[in-house]
């Protein structure tokens, strides 16, 4: 066996090794065994909670492009004999025949036909499984919230959570300079409508995500929960044009540093919501919160001429707060 072959079946091990865990992803076997003893052995001290993403789904990929790179620079100018090959290039060559002609598509041959319906199971598959797992597990986000409505948010949930299927196999077909598509005979441009297909499946799972949760949050009444008023305290005028604007809030409300708070004022403008950064500490102050805003903009520069002339009729609506991603920050 020579290291030609070695290196191909290296790489195609590693590959369905990949692959594999998109398969056990959704799975029970992957949330209740592999995942606890994963973030308990891949929980480095870099790393933190991203090494089991980095190491799964990063690292075999760009293994297999250093490993293609190699393989590409040993043998793209081998000159041995290719005769042993000629009956399997005439093989698969009346594979990569036009098939099917189909307009959304184009044209389409066996391979491409072959490897589009193994993606379309494994959507299916994976979504499958997630609606299984999660319907053995469903928690209500309140009192009065149905069964039928937790179904429902747990289906156009997971339709997000397959959508990542898609995303990872998005930027393959269009990387230019790729080590990886040389290695199965393909090129940048050749390989555009694979990232053109890729893109209308993950379009439409995001739809579908995003319009199953404006459902879920009209028949829910929650439609959202942004326009409720809050109680402004007070407002000020700081140096430097600069605005300060405190909030009461429930005592029981906690947030970290960096939190984020969106403000729309319906006074300045009814459509645009603008996040800031709240500068209270929930330790400190209990029953408010601050924030506070730089004009350099005709938003907050309109905001500052309001509260200059009428500062009590100002009506302001507040979504969060939200965040931070990730607590160490500082890292």
């Amino acid at each position: 066996m020579g290291s030609r072959t070695v290196l191909n079946i290296f790489v195609l091990l590693v590959f369905v090794g990949w692959l594999f865990i998109w398969v056990m992803l959704p799975t029970k076997t992957y949330k209740n065994s592999w995942t606890p003893q994963l973030l308990n052995k891949l929980n480095s001290t870099y790393f933190r909670e991203q090494g089991t993403n980095l190491l799964l789904f990063t690292f075999p990929i760009m293994l297999i492009a250093a490993v293609s790179c190699v393989y590409l620079h040993l043998y793209s100018k081998s000159t041995s004999d290719h005769s042993s090959t000629n009956g399997r290039r005439q093989y698969f060559g009346s594979w990569k025949r036009p098939l099917l002609v189909m307009e959304p598509l184009g044209i389409v041959n066996a391979v491409e036909l072959t490897f589009a319906a193994m993606f379309t199971v494994l959507l299916i598959w994976s979504l499958a499984n997630y609606i299984y797992i999660s319907y053995g597990n469903l928690h209500m986000h309140n009192p009065a919230e149905k069964v039928w409505m937790a179904k429902f948010r747990s289906v156009s949930l997971r339709l997000g959570y397959i959508g990542n299927i898609c995303y990872a196999f998005l930027f393959f077909p269009v990387t230019r300079l790729s080590s990886i598509l040389p290695l199965v005979g393909l090129t940048s441009e050749s390989s555009i409508k694979y990232h053109i297909w890729l893109g209308h499946v993950s379009m439409a799972l995001a739809v579908l995500h995003s319009v199953g949760f404006v459902i879920y949050y009209a028949v829910s009444n929650q439609m959202i929960e942004s326009k409720r008023r809050a109680r402004l305290i007070s407002s000020r005028l700081l140096s430097c044009n600069t605005v300060e604007l405190t909030f009461s809030k429930n005592p029981a409300l906690r947030y970290n540093p960096t939190s984020i708070l969106f403000v729309n004022v319906p006074s300045v403008s009814k459509l645009q919501w603008h996040p800031f950064t709240i500068v209270s500490s929930s330790n400190l102050e209990s029953d408010k919160l601050s924030v506070v805003i730089k004009c350099v903009g005709s938003w907050s520069h309109n905001l500052q001429k309001q509260l200059s002339s009428s500062p009590d009729r100002l009506e302001i609506s507040t979504e969060g707060p939200y965040g931070p991603n990730s607590s160490p920050y500082l890292r």
